[in-house]
């Protein structure tokens, strides 16, 4: 005679204790790696702020008649340009948000590292999530600057261009277009490793 306790016992789903140890095991590898993945992140982050974050366009009159030049920003405001024989290109411009994104990635950095070495893991992972969210921010205000161009140099660029009968066009360079890219996608790892945690630890308390 089958006890019906035991029937529906056996009948319910069972679990191979095998799996529960592949579960444990590899959901915190999956996690670290994707938290130190933040740390050279990070470092991206900082070193694209000497990329080009924006550039403006001007024709000149003379010799160079029909040619186009640049004006080049980093995120510092430090200018560049390639008109031949230019020597140092004049005054500085204004920061465009790159002091902002190096603090948000010194706060990704640390929160990944954090993380890698689950030491305050839970609130380092939101801490990164916010740290990535502070870096796009800062990306898209600093091209809606340069695509308004406000400011006093940059009114002061195009008050010369058109003092010399040509008018100056500003564009947001390829390094602040990168710079959000990378903060998205640090963004994705940040919420990546949340959700995965989330999911293991609902995976051990169901088993």
């Amino acid at each position: 005679m089958t006890d019906e306790g035991s029937t529906r016992k056996d009948a319910g789903p069972q679990v191979d204790s095998d799996d529960v140890d592949d579960a444990e095991g590899t959901a915190p590898v999956g996690r670290n790696v994707g938290s130190w993945l933040l740390v050279p992140i990070a470092l991206v982050m900082v070193l694209l702020c000497f990329a080009t974050w924006a550039s403006i366009a001007f024709g000149l009159s003379g010799v160079f008649t029909g040619q186009e030049f640049h004006l080049y920003l980093n995120g510092f405001g430090s200018v560049s340009t390639d008109l031949p024989n230019a020597g140092a290109a004049p005054g500085h411009g204004p920061s465009l948000g790159a002091w902002l994104v190096c603090g948000s990635a010194a706060v990704l950095l640390m929160a990944g590292a954090l993380r890698g070495l689950r030491i305050w893991s839970g609130p380092a992972g939101i801490v990164a999530a916010v740290a990535a969210l502070a870096q796009i921010a800062a990306v898209i205000f600093s091209a809606v600057r340069v695509n308004n161009q406000s400011g006093d140099f940059f009114d002061k660029v195009a008050g010369n261009a058109r003092a010399l009968g040509n008018r100056a066009t500003f564009s947001v360079g390829w390094g602040l277009w990168i710079e959000l890219l990378v903060g998205f996608l640090a963004l994705a790892i940040a919420v990546g490793v949340l959700v995965r945690e989330r999911n293991a630890d609902l995976l051990r308390i169901r088993l």
